[in-house]
């Protein structure tokens, strides 16, 4: 199976101004940064486009296709409102604390510094 990299160097990208053009957008709404990505305007995104049928966009290269993802586990991060999948042997950045480890600092009144790790 090729790796994603090398499906995305055997794709050949197509305009992006053709891409803006086929779901709607007008030459005018786009902030090009060479011919290949562009940012679009905000005022764009409000508007009534057209939206690319079901078909009209698949099966258009540079997506790996036929592959399996293992999920060794999933966490819910309720505060911020999303899952993370974990599929494979990665660190996490740990967490922050619910207090700040500067509180734990102090200045002793001989000059001396308290809390520190």
């Amino acid at each position: 199976m090729p790796t994603d990299v090398e499906i995305a160097r055997a794709h050949t990208a197509r305009p992006i101004t053709e891409i803006a053009a086929a779901i709607g957008l007008q030459p005018d709404d786009l902030l090009l940064y060479g011919p290949t990505k562009a940012k679009v305007r905000l005022e764009a995104l409000g508007r009534p486009r057209v939206r690319p049928g079901p078909g009209r966009l698949r099966d258009q290269g540079g997506r790996p296709r036929d592959f399996d993802i293992t999920v060794r586990s999933i966490r819910i991060n309720a505060g911020a409102g999303f899952l993370v999948v974990l599929t494979g042997d990665i660190m996490r950045m740990p967490g922050l604390p619910g207090q700040p480890q500067a509180w734990q600092v102090d200045l002793l009144p001989d000059g001396d510094v308290e809390g520190l790790m």
